[in-house]
């Protein structure tokens, strides 16, 4: 679907349609096509240059790509992990702290077991029950937080054009570097 952005007079993007604007508004009223690679990205600080819709800078666009970096990479975060019995942990923050706040508990020894709420209700766990359910979710964050960084200071960062920025893939961009940073965390146990 084509989008249409109403430009100002001091070439600012102040609405937008999803529909031919010529013939159905005033003549005066500048109308301009939004570029389909920008679509996803476009907003009301957005502006018009020799009648082209950009955003105010680079920078500015850089700073969407990060943010939807951020949010791809919380979802991946947030979505559970499976332990090699089978069992899934959940990954969220919430259980992200309680899983590190018995491991820690148990490890510095100021209880000899901890009343854990996992997925299956309420155990008893000990430290040696807690240190592979600690291990998995560590290894499942720390990756998913190390491809953010790798494609944000690697791709988004090191990029010079808007069409650069713009050919980034950023699902595929981080599930190749999460599946690296997997690969690196699994060779260094």
């Amino acid at each position: 679907m084509t989008r249409y952005a109403r430009i100002t007079d001091d070439n600012k993007c102040a609405e937008f349609i999803d529909f031919e604007p010529q013939g159905r508004f005033h003549p005066s009223i500048r109308w301009l096509e939004v570029p389909e690679a920008l679509e996803r990205w476009v907003g009301h600080d957005y502006i018009a240059i020799d009648d082209e819709i950009q955003p105010p800078s680079l920078d500015h666009l850089r700073g969407q790509l990060k943010t939807e970096l951020a949010s791809i990479r919380f979802a991946r975060e947030t979505a559970g992990v499976i332990l090699p019995d089978g069992s899934k942990v959940r990954t969220d923050r919430e259980s992200q702290a309680q899983v590190n706040s018995a491991y820690t508990t148990l490890r510095d020894g100021f209880l000899p077991t901890a009343d854990f709420k996992g997925a299956n209700g309420w155990v008893a766990i000990t430290l040696e029950e807690i240190t592979p359910i600690a291990k998995a979710v560590a290894q499942h964050v720390q990756p998913c937080f190390t491809a953010e960084r790798r494609v944000s200071e690697q791709q988004i960062d090191a990029v010079e054009t808007l069409d650069e920025l713009l050919a980034i893939d950023l699902e595929a961009a981080f599930v190749g570097e999460l599946e690296a940073a997997k690969a690196t965390a699994t060779a260094a146990r």
